[in-house]
């Protein structure tokens, strides 16, 4: 298994596509996606030209959703609680929980 980081998607001077083709991702069995906070347009471009492609594997991870969380909670919960008590994270977390 090789790791690479392409950066720089979504820049207005490059096509999504063009990007796409560029780097090289059409070679990759596999792409991953690491999102912060939200996914933006060029990343769902990455998943659609993976989708055309039928071979590429593609998945979204989120990163830092446990400050995430913490945020929330933060945002809900009376002043003076603990945002790291246990059953509030845990409560907090059944909200993100993939719903088949």
């Amino acid at each position: 298994m090789v790791w690479y980081d392409v950066p720089g998607s979504g820049t207005p001077k490059v096509s999504d596509w063009q990007y796409f083709n560029d780097m090289g991702l059409y070679i990759f069995d596999c792409i991953i996606v690491l999102t912060d906070n939200r996914v933006l347009d060029s990343d769902l471009a990455i998943l659609r030209a993976c989708k055309q492609f039928r071979n590429i594997e593609a998945f979204i991870v989120r990163s830092k959703s446990d400050q995430h969380i913490n945020n929330m909670v933060c945002e809900k919960m009376p002043q003076g609680f603990d945002p790291y008590d246990p059953d509030m994270n845990a409560e907090t977390r059944s909200l993100f929980l993939l719903k088949k």
